[in-house]
């Protein structure tokens, strides 16, 4: 079975096409559930990484 997450810099990220994560989208919001999308680049994560070590 294929890993559906990859690690960035310790960072877990959702491992997809852009087609496969527009359709799971579009069958969410045909379902009515809820979906909290968030994109990282590697200054976001780095930035989050040096402030929970504070």
């Amino acid at each position: 079975m294929e890993k559906k997450t990859v690690e960035i810099l310790g960072v877990p990220f959702y491992r997809t096409t852009q087609q496969q994560f527009i359709d799971e989208l579009l069958q969410k919001a045909e379902n009515q559930e809820k979906k909290f999308v968030v994109t990282a680049n590697p200054e976001i994560v780095m930035s989050a990484k040096k402030k929970s070590s504070i």
